[in-house]
């Protein structure tokens, strides 16, 4: 007790109290300017918390240099005391110390602990076992270069695995960023959200096909399957390969298939190789484009793969969901083909060729959300069957969840979207309907963040700027909104 009293006293004395409180009070503001800054200088968030960090630890550097300075008319000098007297302070000094050291790293083990504990309880939740992403399959190029073949079997994989209900599979539009990518695959798997990497090659000599796949840990780099294939180059061979590769793969990560999951990753989706070529160039450009013409050209390929082959289903759905785009026989050029047909006789022509064929469901749905022909029934009816029979489907939980949206349902909406989002990582549309759905939702706080992110990635667009105001006056802080303001105009 008489050594917790002389220590208090000897703080007293060389004014500690008065240190710590004038740093306390400083750091302190400190901390809350680095916290308007952040998003005024659309800084990083680590920036925040390296602040506050150097905060923490220079309170004991200055406790410390007040214990054994002592400011005096001839300037900053080392407090003069006896020898008796310096012994106590000696002991004082090493016993505040320990005190102030104990207090310090517990509170910043504390943060540490809890944030890597919410960390890795965020990730285990978001990272499934099961979660797949399906690079690009390379193309070894010959005197006859069968990039086209590449890309259709790539698309026909991801659809097979997609409609594995025990399995995350990444859409085709996230996984495209990365064909021809320097990054690693850890850096890949870790930005998709993805715990397992495919990746594979198609090789075309002759009327031979030469496929293989590595199904691979990122983590530690290891296979945990391989597989070549080689067959004739004829549809009924080479979607026969892309069966049993999605079977081993399901098998490998002990996913069970349901009879209906095995029929699904086995058939062929049309008996014409080059049909399925071209249905894979018309639905690119009908999820990529953005101009008129970008949609008018993706009419070519739909058209000309129904030409080879008037029975595929799959080119029916996707030339219903560009005739629901708005575009129509009328703004086809004559030299582009195009059946004479409605939307909504398109997909009804893909559901009569394909009753279980998800894509034709969604088809459907999309006719039935639209604003002319307005019966959410129907297209909540179509959306459930084409997210059933493909889980892994983030078009259609898009498209359910703005649908569930408009009819006043958010709750469900959101958990759609959020989905969809997870299965689309890289596509902003996706991101941009969950920050709406938060909105609506009144979690503001989650679409703050996703409005920062909008901004750092896309800093020329002032809506994302709008957002985070937006948010900022929700959460009552005004005056960052304030700032934030003043900054865009």
């Amino acid at each position: 007790m008489g050594k917790l009293k002389s220590f208090f006293q000897e703080l007293k004395k060389r004014n500690i109290y008065k240190v710590g409180a004038i740093y306390a009070i400083t750091a302190f503001i400190v901390v809350q300017i680095a916290q308007l800054l952040v998003p005024a200088m659309v800084l990083p968030e680590w920036f925040y918390r390296v602040v506050v960090a150097i905060a923490i630890l220079g309170f004991p550097l200055a406790l410390v240099i007040a214990w054994a300075f002592e400011i005096t008319p001839e300037g900053v000098q080392r407090t003069s005391e006896g020898e008796e007297q310096k012994q106590i302070s000696e002991r004082n000094f090493w016993f505040g110390t320990g005190i102030i050291t104990i207090i310090i790293l517990s509170g910043w083990w504390y943060l540490t602990m809890e944030s890597t504990t919410s960390s890795k309880s965020e990730t285990s939740q978001n990272i499934s076992d099961r979660s797949i992403a399906v690079l690009p399959l390379k193309s070894v190029s010959g005197r006859d270069d069968p990039l086209p073949l590449a890309e259709g079997l790539h698309d026909d994989l991801l659809t097979r695995l997609a409609n594995v209900g025990e399995l995350k599979v990444i859409s085709r539009t996230s996984v495209e960023k990365f064909k021809g990518t320097k990054l690693t695959l850890p850096a890949i798997a870790d930005s998709l959200g993805v715990k397992w990497i495919l990746e594979g090659g198609v090789q075309k000599g002759g009327n031979k096909v030469q496929i293989n796949a590595q199904l691979i840990d990122p983590s530690n780099d290891t296979h945990i399957w391989a597989e070549t294939y080689q067959r004739d180059l004829n549809a009924a061979d080479i979607f026969a390969i892309q069966g049993a590769i999605a079977r081993e793969i399901a098998g490998a990560l002990q996913a069970k298939l349901s009879a209906g999951e095995q029929d699904r990753i086995a058939g062929a989706p049309t008996s014409n190789i080059n049909a399925y070529k071209l249905y894979v160039k018309g639905r690119n450009l009908y999820n990529q484009g953005t101009t008129r013409d970008e949609a008018i050209q993706s009419t070519y390929y739909f058209g000309k793969a129904l030409q080879q082959d008037s029975t595929f289903a799959l080119a029916w759905a996707g030339l219903a969901d560009l005739l629901g785009s708005g575009l129509n026989k009328a703004s086809v050029p004559d030299s582009l083909y195009i059946p004479n047909v409605t939307q909504k006789q398109a997909a009804q022509r893909a559901l009569d060729l394909a009753p279980n064929l998800a894509e034709a469901h969604s088809a459907m749905g999309t006719y039935y959300s639209d604003f002319y022909n307005k019966n959410a029934p129907a297209a909540l009816h179509h959306y459930r069957k084409a997210i059933a029979l493909k889980p892994s489907y983030a078009e259609a939980h898009q498209k359910i969840g703005g649908l569930l949206l408009a009819i006043g349902k958010p709750t469900k909406s959101l958990k759609h979207l959020q989905l969809s989002e997870e299965l689309d990582p890289t596509h902003l549309r996706g991101q941009v309907a969950v920050y709406d759905a938060l909105m609506v939702n009144k979690q503001y706080k989650k679409a703050l963040k996703i409005a920062r992110r909008y901004r750092r990635q896309y800093p020329d667009i002032g809506g994302h700027l709008a957002a985070v105001v937006r948010n900022l006056v929700h959460l009552d802080r005004h005056q960052e909104a304030d700032s934030l303001t003043r900054q865009g105009i």
